[in-house]
């Protein structure tokens, strides 16, 4: 079953290169709940900018990934744009949390939980590779600053269970496992050379895909630069929020370099990063007001009231 551009949905429907519309509209449903899924996950990802106020930068991390345009259009498509990621942002948490750890036997579990995960995303879509390469930055970073026996338990798993889930769900490649790769990487070079056909959506230079990317994932400039200003917020705790910028910038960087065409799924991966540094901006903010505003009328102990009966 292959899709032909030349004729029209309903034609590709009749000619069986696509799925008839009530069973797209059925597979649309755990699409809906998986992007219901992704905004609990990057919810919870707020608490690992802060335990008391990790509500507010999940709210607002949340708030803005669910308004974002490409996600409006994706996030009910029966596609598995957002299954892959569900799964990168699953591992990325697991992440954070195996180099977090409080025990060997924790690094570890975490550590399971990264490679499964990242297993599972590149599983549903190739370009989800780019979270198996960030989990794996990130472990050689925390193993490089701390060289522990509990930060190599936390990356063994990394190393070795994404390329064996990858193999597990793809049975097209049992028989012959680089064929079937190759045949994989093809189908990638095929809607690459759509670029001939398509020049109006084409993406030539490294100038084309950074003006795309910027129209495409920011919007305006103005959100462009609340999201630098979140990045530099991040690099003053950057040993609390590294994994969450190693994942971010190699999957922006991956983003620009290997999309060919202007559509929306190829930009998708980079819009959770974008929530999450314009959610940690005004998260930020809003924690520090609220400091303020507690301090500010708190009682000092001195000046307070003195119990009945006391001698002061």
């Amino acid at each position: 079953m292959s899709w032909d551009w030349s004729l029209s949905t309903q034609a590709n429907i009749d000619a069986g290169n696509a799925v008839p519309r009530p069973e797209l509209r059925a597979g649309r449903y755990p699409i809906v709940l998986l992007t219901a899924l992704t905004a609990g996950i990057l919810f919870l990802i707020g608490f690992c900018f802060s335990e008391t106020f990790g509500w507010i930068y999940g709210l607002f991390i949340v708030g803005f990934f669910l308004s974002h345009p490409l996600v409006e259009v994706l996030g009910k498509q029966a596609m598995l744009d957002v299954p892959a990621i569900f799964f990168s942002l699953v591992s990325v948490y697991c992440a954070w949390r195996g180099i977090h750890y409080r025990s060997g036997r924790e690094a570890f579990i975490f550590g399971i939980g990264g490679g499964l995960f990242s297993g599972l995303a590149v599983s549903a879509k190739l370009n989800a590779g780019l979270v198996v390469i960030s989990i794996l930055t990130i472990g050689i970073i925390n193993l490089y600053l701390r060289r522990t026996r509990n930060d190599i338990l936390f990356i063994l798993p990394n190393l070795i269970l994404p390329a064996l889930i990858f193999f597990v769900v793809n049975p097209q490649i049992w028989h012959d496992l680089l064929t079937g790769i190759r045949v994989m990487l093809e189908h990638s070079q095929i809607i690459a050379a759509r670029r001939s056909s398509r020049p109006n959506e084409a993406l030539w230079t490294i100038n084309d895909a950074l003006r795309a990317f910027q129209a495409r994932v920011f919007g305006d400039y103005f959100h462009l630069a609340l999201w630098i200003t979140g990045c530099l917020l991040m690099k003053a705790n950057l040993k609390q929020n590294y994994p969450f910028v190693v994942y971010g910038f190699i999957v922006m960087a991956g983003v620009i370099a290997w999309t060919p065409l202007n559509w929306d799924r190829f930009y998708l991966p980079a819009v959770p990063f974008y929530a999450i540094v314009l959610g940690y901006t005004l998260g930020s903010f809003f924690e520090s007001l609220f400091v303020r505003m507690t301090q500010k009328h708190a009682i000092p102990m001195e000046t307070s009231n003195p119990l009945p009966g006391s001698k002061d």
